[in-house]
Parts: structure tokens; sequence; C-alpha cells
């Protein structure tokens, strides 16, 4: 995988929604053949269609998903996992770049056969959706370099402004921790559409620190050129999931084939492709549950 500066990052993330069906693979990931235990479990209004249609977030930014250069193909580590689950399957896949607060309304309301992005399968979420973890991850504090605190903690943000994004698990805990923690010198909560709007703040100045997954805000911090640091530490690591309707008869069939992967290889070969290798985890669970 190509690594990005930042501002490249942020060109790539500012595209607008668009949907790409296709069952070729992106960037390093390897073909995966088709498994037909597991696409005999595939329900049967989805098999007739022919295709997966997955909601993802693609303003998340690299490694977990954004844009090509032709603002089009969807790449990232969510994406990846979701081609590789349709192709064994059997199916095609429609990608549709859906803003990161509409991902759960959207299964709701049954427009997306499943979520691939980044969110935490969290105890609250499973009340609407049913998830099949995939990854692990936290949360963390990303600042420019000339931030002088390394050692922020949610209960050492008062004062600051803080961004973060809309619907986001770390909203809500930045919220929560500025109520219990904060009361004489309140946070100033800066809520963002998007994560690359969420970065841009940081880098004109306009917040101090923003708040999101650990694995990105290390890859930032990693590939800014010394612009940016992880500035504290992580908390909240919890598994990332695909989402999915609350009594969606797919889920069985999307766990099988996640952990088909597993099993083959493949499922490392694309942690690997994307620098998350470290995040990866051992089997396919549904809500956190063999």
């Amino acid at each position: 995988m190509a690594v990005l500066g930042v501002a490249g990052i942020l060109a790539l993330s500012l595209s607008s929604c668009g949907t790409a069906t296709s069952n070729e693979p992106a960037g390093a990931m390897a073909a995966v053949s088709k498994v037909e235990k597991i696409a005999d479990m595939v329900p049967a209004d989805i098999k007739s269609q022919g295709k997966l249609t997955v909601a993802t977030d693609a303003t998340a930014g690299v490694p977990f998903s954004s844009f090509e250069a032709d603002n089009k193909t969807i790449v990232g580590v969510a994406p990846d996992i979701a081609r590789a689950i349709a192709q064994t399957m059997g199916l095609e896949i429609e990608l549709v770049n859906t803003p990161f607060d509409t991902l759960i309304p959207g299964l709701q309301g049954n427009r997306y056969n499943m979520s691939a992005s980044t969110m935490l399968d969290t105890e609250k979420r499973q009340q609407t959706i049913t998830f099949v973890d995939f990854m692990k991850d936290g949360s963390a504090f990303l600042a420019k370099s000339s931030f002088g605190d390394d050692k922020l903690t949610l209960e050492t943000i008062c004062g600051l402004k803080v961004g973060v994004l809309r619907g986001s698990y770390e909203e809500s805990e930045v919220t929560k921790s500025n109520e219990e923690h904060c009361a004489g010198n309140p946070v100033d909560i800066k809520i963002f559409d998007t994560k690359s709007n969420n970065r841009l703040a940081l880098e004109n100045g306009r917040i101090d620190v923003e708040s999101e997954s650990t694995a990105q805000v290390a890859y930032y911090a990693k590939t800014s050129n010394g612009k940016f640091k992880q500035a504290g530490v992580p908390y909240g690591e919890a598994l990332i999931g695909l989402g999915f309707p609350k009594d969606s008869e797919l889920v069985k069939a999307a766990q099988a084939a996640l952990q088909e992967l597993m099993d083959s290889g493949k499922y490392q070969e694309i942690m690997t492709a994307n620098n998350l290798e470290e995040t990866a985890v051992d089997s396919a669970t549904i809500n956190g549950k063999p």
C-alpha cells in the first residue's frame, strides 16, 4: 500500500458519496475463491441479486477506508475485508460511501446488507445492530508535534478544543468525560461530519487535539513527517465489527466467510497489506462472542 502524505490523504477523503460494484480485488489484495458451503448459507434474496450492498465511510481515511486517486475506487482494510467476504460467498459487491453517523440508521432501514467501517462493537450499539468482529482497536489523541502534553487522557482534556467525529465512540467518551471531570473548565467539543474535516481543523489550528482510532492516530503520526504526534495514552480498546441489521440472516454466513479467510491466511494478508497486522484478531466473533 502506498504511503500518502496527510494533504494527499485529506484530498482523497473529500470525495462525494458514490457507489462501486466490483468483485475484483483492490490494492494489494489477492483474489479469493468462492466456498460453496458458505455460498449456500447466503439468504435467498441476496443470492438472487448476486451482490452484497455494503456501506462504508470512505472519508475515514487510510488505512481504513478511502478513495483512490480516481475518486471512485474505495480501498482500505474495511472494503478489502468486505470484498473478500463477498468473493467467499460468490457475490459481487456494491460499496456505498456513507457518512459514519448514518451507517446504523441505514442498516436499521435495510438500505444496506452490511457496513464495513471503523465502528467499535459496543453494548449500546448491539441493541440496534449485530456485529461480526474483524479487528481490534481503541481510541487516542492526535496533536501537532508542538503540543505540550504527551500524557493526555480523557481526564486531563479540560479546557481544550477537541475534535471528534459525529456519532463516534470518541464523541460519546469525550462528552462523558467533559461532564464528569471538567465542570469548572469545560472541553470545547468540536463535532465534525468527516474524519478528514476533523484532521483539517487540527492542521489549521482550529482545535488543539482530535480523537479517533488508535491505529489511524499512529498512522498519521508516522506519515506526517514530524507534523503530528500521538498525545497521550490510548483508551477504550475494543473490537471493530462489520455491522448488520439486528436480525439479519446474513450474519452467520458472514462469520463463516470471515473465519474461512482467517483459516486460509487471506485475512492475515489483508491486514498486513494495510499495515494493520498488530490489530488482527484470531477468530471471527459475533458481538464479541464465538
